[in-house]
């Protein structure tokens, strides 16, 4: 059986969808996608990343407000977080250097809790893709714990 994950209903999403990638547990799908449909209010007309709760059917816009677009999307090892590459912006204060950062997002929350900026430990193309070289570690300052 296939289902369609970039859509709110059985509805045709109005724009093109790609890098599916499930949490560990299946119960979420992040994907990147151009279409304005999928959530109210998506009205920047770039890349924007999503999670899907496959269970409920709820999509969550993961890179709200960007100005810019983003991809990529990688959840943590318990789907608590999301990674993804972002030429935005305006998703994390004082991004003034102009190229694909990878931002760390809380999915329960909504809060951004880590930020690298440029391809720090691979190469970033102009189109999202990372190709990570070794392993990076993000870890909170001020909890004192890792992250992802």
């Amino acid at each position: 059986m296939v289902n369609l994950v970039s859509s709110r209903t059985n509805d045709q999403s109005n724009g093109y969808s790609d890098s599916p990638i499930f949490s560990a547990d299946g119960s979420k799908i992040a994907f990147r996608s151009i279409a304005k449909n999928l959530v109210a209010g998506d009205t920047n007309g770039v890349y924007d990343v999503f999670v899907k709760y496959l269970t409920a059917g709820a999509i969550y816009l993961v890179s709200s407000g960007g100005n810019s677009s983003s991809g990529n999307p990688i959840f943590s090892s318990y789907g608590s977080k999301i990674a993804f590459a972002s030429n935005a912006s305006n998703l994390v204060a004082g991004d003034t250097n102009g190229v694909f950062d990878t931002l760390i997002k809380t999915l329960y929350n909504g809060a951004i809790v880590a930020s690298i900026t440029g391809a720090v430990a691979g190469t970033m193309t102009e189109d999202g893709t990372l190709t990570a070289v070794g392993t990076v570690t993000v870890t909170d300052p001020d909890a004192g714990q890792t992250v992802f």
